[in-house]
C-alpha cells in the first residue's frame, strides 16, 4: 500500500508540474510585449513593425508596444535584446546582418547566432544602388570610373557599418582600388534624406528606405543586389551583371529574442506572427516599403538558416581580405 500510495504522489507530482508548464505556454502573454527596433522611424523595420504589431494583437489580446533605439547598425537594440530576460516581453524586429555579416567585419557585443532566440522572418529586402535623377552615374560602371578618376569624392550613404550596403561598397572598392568616402546613417530614411537634399552622391541601402521615391521618380536605380532581376524594375542590371556577383545577397528581417527562451513561448509567438503576416494589411505594408516574398521560415528552420548565412557571409568576407581586424 505504501509503494502505491509513493507511486501515486509521483504521478500527482509530475502531473502538477506539467500542468505549470502548460498553463505557463497557454496564459502567454499575460501583459504587453516590446518590440524594440534598431532603426529610425519611417525604415522598413519601423514599418513592418508597427504593422506586426497591429495584426498581431486581436490574435495575442495583448498590445505590442513599438520602441525605436537607432545607432550603430542595430548594435544598440540587439545588445537590449542579448540582456533582456528570455520571457518573450522584449522582442526586436530587424535585419539579420548585424547577427550574420557584421561579426565577421567589426568587433560586435555579440559572436554570432547562437546568442539569440529566431522566431519569425517577417519579410525579405533587397539592397539597391539609388542615384538622383539627373545624376551623370548611368551605371555600376560609370559609377567606378567616376570614383577612379575623383578618388574620395563618390560619397555612398549606407546603414550602419558592417551593413549590406556597406558591404557592397567597400567590396567594390577594395577590388577595385577606389577611395571612396562611405557614410554610415542610422536607417534607410534618413540616407535617402541625405541623397534627396545632395549631402551625398549616391545610397546604397535597402528598398525600404527609397521604394516611395522610386515610383514618384525622385530618384533611380543604378543595379540590384540580387541573382536575378526583380520582377518589379526588370529594366535594372543586378550586381552580378555589372561584375560583381559574389556582393549578392538579400536581406533577412526577423523577430528575434535573448538566448533560451522558452520553446512554448517561442512556438506561440511564431504562430501568432505567421498568421499576423497572412493579413492583407501587413502584406501591402510590407510591399509598399519594398519587402517582398512570404515563402518565411520559422523557429528552428529559421535559426539553422542563420546558422548557413553566418558561415557563408564569413567565407565571403574572408575572400575579400575584410575580416575585422
Amino acid at each position: 500500500m505504501k509503494k502505491m500510495w509513493l507511486f501515486g504522489l509521483a504521478v500527482l507530482v509530475i502531473l502538477s508540474g506539467s500542468g505549470t508548464a502548460m498553463s505557463a505556454e497557454v496564459n502567454f502573454p499575460t501583459k504587453p510585449i516590446e518590440f524594440i527596433v534598431g532603426m529610425a522611424p519611417g525604415g522598413g523595420s519601423d514599418v513592418e513593425a508597427r504593422m506586426l504589431a497591429q495584426t498581431s494583437k486581436p490574435i495575442l489580446g495583448q498590445e505590442i508596444i513599438v520602441v525605436n533605439k537607432p545607432g550603430a547598425l542595430y548594435m544598440v537594440a540587439y545588445s537590449l535584446i542579448k540582456n533582456a530576460k528570455p520571457d518573450g516581453y522584449t522582442l526586436a524586429v530587424g535585419s539579420d546582418v548585424p547577427i550574420t555579416l557584421a561579426p565577421h567585419m567589426q568587433k560586435m557585443p555579440w559572436a554570432g547566432p547562437e546568442e539569440f532566440t529566431f522566431i519569425a522572418q517577417t519579410g525579405t529586402l533587397t539592397n539597391g544602388l539609388v542615384v538622383l535623377p539627373d545624376s551623370p552615374l548611368k551605371t555600376v560602371k560609370d559609377m567606378v570610373e567616376f570614383a577612379r578618376a575623383n578618388p574620395g569624392k563618390l560619397s555612398v550613404a549606407v546603414v550602419g557599418k558592417g551593413g549590406g550596403g556597406d558591404l557592397i561598397m567597400q567590396g567594390i572598392a577594395k577590388r577595385e582600388n577606389l577611395k571612396i568616402n562611405i557614410v554610415p546613417f542610422p536607417g534607410a530614411a534618413p540616407c535617402a534624406t541625405a541623397l534627396l537634399g545632395g549631402h551625398v552622391t549616391m545610397v546604397a541601402s535597402g528598398f525600404s528606405g527609397f521604394s516611395h521615391l522610386l515610383k514618384a521618380k525622385k530618384v533611380r536605380l543604378l543595379a540590384v543586389q540580387k541573382e536575378t532581376r526583380m520582377d518589379e524594375h526588370p529594366e535594372v542590371p543586378t550586381l552580378k551583371e555589372s561584375g560583381y556577383g559574389n556582393l549578392v545577397a538579400d536581406v533577412i528581417h526577423l523577430v528575434i529574442g535573448p538566448k533560451n527562451m522558452d520553446k512554448g513561448i517561442v512556438s506561440r509567438l511564431a504562430t501568432t506572427f505567421k498568421k499576423a503576416m497572412e493579413n492583407p494589411a501587413y502584406v501591402k505594408a510590407n510591399t509598399d516599403v519594398g519587402m517582398h516574398g512570404t515563402d518565411y521560415v520559422f523557429e528552428d528552420k529559421l535559426t539553422a538558416a542563420m546558422v548557413q548565412a553566418y558561415k557563408q557571409n564569413g567565407a565571403l568576407i574572408k575572400e575579400l581580405g575584410m575580416e575585422a581586424k
